[in-house]
């Protein structure tokens, strides 16, 4: 009996003399007896004798019924890897899984590691780790169908996650120097109030069109970052035009040699390699020398007397004078 009344198609059996002398009878529920929908079921049962009379319902045994086949979800904590990078995933099932291991799950471009259970028994969590030196837009975790739920029920099918990015492989340098006009003879202070230019030559950077180029100083950052997000139009022409602005200054220091370089980084992240090395000089402090004395070479009066009143009747003079320090040559 199914809590109290018979199955829908009831289950009964004729008792064999073998099994009265065994003291017990196996009866088989067929699955269409009418079990109705899942949950908690009472069981019992009742003898009726060859005259027809109908003994108590006894033996109540509890059980529970699961027919639904279960499912799980898998999530990645970071869908586009850079370099360094690493995501944890979870698995989260419907009901607690038998028989789930590592060996149940599959990954693209990348390995699965320090696979454990929670102390949730619905979840399980691993951590995975991406190939170096690739890019693969398309992956997806896959756990198949050899583990069941604690009823014996099994997977209607492989589960896959939502797709994740891998991108692990960074621009590299710019190969070609960079480029400052203003830089022949050093970079005044009007001119680095006005914004130095500089080109940066792309070829061989493996750069597109959303990846950032910087410029550094020194190997780092200015102190107001340069920086310029390339367009299609750039990568096309392979170089691209920056300026570093009057405001950028508190990376330029004191004046003297310095050195630039350019960098990508890629929509992912991922930091190329410095490259593409320039040495200027940085040099904002006017001179200080002043002119310490002039002459005219016939600074004549009008009765040819010589005087030095520079007011003179000779067109044709040769101008003299002396400074008050010596000046640095600037080639």
């Amino acid at each position: 009996l199914l809590a109290g009344s018979s199955f829908a198609t009831p289950v009964t059996h004729t008792i064999t003399g073998g099994e009265v002398t065994a003291g017990s009878a196996s009866v088989t529920i067929a699955s269409a007896s009418g079990w109705g929908s899942d949950g908690s079921k009472t069981l019992t049962a009742r003898v009726t004798d060859v005259a027809g009379n109908v003994g108590a319902a006894g033996g109540s045994l509890a059980v529970t019924l699961n027919t639904v086949a279960p499912t799980v979800s898998i999530s990645l904590s970071d869908t586009i890897l850079k370099v360094g990078d690493t995501a944890t995933v979870t698995f989260t099932f419907s009901s607690a899984p038998s028989g789930f291991d590592a060996n149940d799950v599959a990954v693209q471009n990348g390995l699965l590691s320090a696979f454990s259970a929670t102390s949730n028994p619905l979840v399980y969590t691993a951590t995975f780790t991406p190939t170096n030196d690739l890019e693969d837009a398309t992956n997806v975790v896959t756990v198949g169908t050899g583990w069941t739920d604690s009823t014996s029920n099994t997977s209607a099918g492989s589960t896959n996650s939502a797709n994740y990015i891998v991108d692990t492989r960074p621009p590299t340098a710019p190969s070609a120097a960079l480029a400052v006009a203003v830089a022949s003879n050093g970079i005044s202070a009007a001119e680095k109030a006005a914004g130095v230019a500089v080109t940066v030559d792309l070829a061989g950077t493996g750069a597109v069109a959303g990846d950032t180029v910087e410029l550094l100083i020194g190997g780092v950052s200015f102190g107001t970052a340069v920086t310029h997000t390339l367009t299609g139009a750039e990568i096309t022409a392979g170089s691209v035009s920056m300026s570093i602005g009057s405001g950028s200054g508190s990376g330029w220091s004191s004046d003297g040699s310095k050195t630039l370089t350019a960098r990508v980084t890629d929509v992912a992240g991922n930091v190329g390699t410095a490259g593409g090395s320039l040495t200027v000089s940085l040099d904002t402090v006017a001179p200080t020398t002043t002119i310490s004395t002039v002459a005219f070479s016939a600074d004549t009066a009008a009765n040819s007397t010589t005087n030095s009143d520079f007011i003179t009747k000779t067109s044709a003079q040769t101008i003299s004078g002396t400074l008050s320090g010596t000046l640095a040559l600037s080639l």
